[in-house]
């Protein structure tokens, strides 16, 4: 689905909706909307499906905390809840522990019936995707513009990032960090990285690192992620890294001494 809490609650009837916790931290993305009628968490249950159900599947107050932690556990993005007749307001201990979790829990219209609000926040999500599309084709389209035109490396890098919207680094087949504005120092990438051929790892920090090879592999493309991405953004970053690739390579056939130093310009101006 690809939207916070924070934009689904944007989105109306949805938006009637009330947010009884503290802003959520993390802002995890909503992947699915999961609607349960008991407490029985499937094992299958992926990261980020936002859980809605009702006060009557709840019960009690000392259940649904217990159904909060094992939500928390499977890392969904939050509960939504329907109080209906059975409860009044929510509990405020229930909300108490949501905050201490940093937890997104909601209050559902009763009014408004679950198939209309998954409805109107489905549509939200495709728009927000249609968007991102058409925003990532325009990107592309001046990215080759600006390969064409031979402009500054650090224009061209720079529209790069926005194309693939996540820092990134390119390291050479003999070990030289060409760019990058990533999180990671020149020494970690080169020693981390430099003779890597997975292309896809994890760090110690849980961040996922993409790697695609570029210009006939005399160097790499390295994505640093929060967490996976999707398909469409899997195909944007291999475009990107095509017209990267092109790039480089006419550059080193240009001038095969100056690619390096004028990469190396650019990288200096990030410390």
């Amino acid at each position: 689905m690809k939207l916070t809490i924070n934009e689904a609650l944007k989105v109306s009837p949805f938006s009637e909706t009330r947010l009884l916790t503290k802003p959520n931290k993390k802002q995890q993305i909503i992947q699915d909307i999961c609607i349960v009628d008991n407490f029985e968490i499937e094992n299958s249950m992926e990261d980020g499906v936002f859980v809605w159900t009702t006060a009557r599947v709840l019960c009690n107050v000392e259940q649904a905390k217990k159904f909060l932690l094992q939500l928390h556990k499977k890392n969904v993005t939050g509960l939504a809840v329907k109080l209906g007749d059975y409860w009044e307001c929510m509990p405020q201990s229930l909300i108490d522990l949501a905050n201490y979790l940093d937890f997104p829990l909601l209050e559902l219209n009763d009014r408004i019936p679950f198939s209309d609000q998954v409805q109107c926040l489905a549509m939200a999500a495709e728009n927000k995707r249609v968007t991102w599309l058409h925003e990532k084709q325009t990107l592309q389209s001046q990215l080759r513009y600006f390969s064409v035109n031979g402009r500054k490396t650090s224009e061209y890098m720079e529209l790069a990032g926005e194309c693939i919207d996540h820092p990134f680094a390119i390291l050479s087949c003999t070990g030289e960090v060409y760019y990058h504005n990533t999180s990671y120092t020149t020494e970690n990438i080169i020693q981390k990285w430099h003779g890597f051929v997975n292309d896809l790892t994890m760090d110690d920090q849980d961040r996922l690192i993409y790697r695609i090879e570029l210009a006939n592999r005399q160097a790499c493309l390295l994505i640093e992620c929060e967490e996976m991405a999707n398909k469409e953004e899997e195909t944007v970053f291999y475009q990107t890294a095509q017209m990267i690739s092109h790039y480089v390579a006419k550059w080193r056939d240009e001038n095969e001494q100056e690619l390096p130093a004028i990469m190396k310009w650019q990288q200096s101006l990030l410390f």
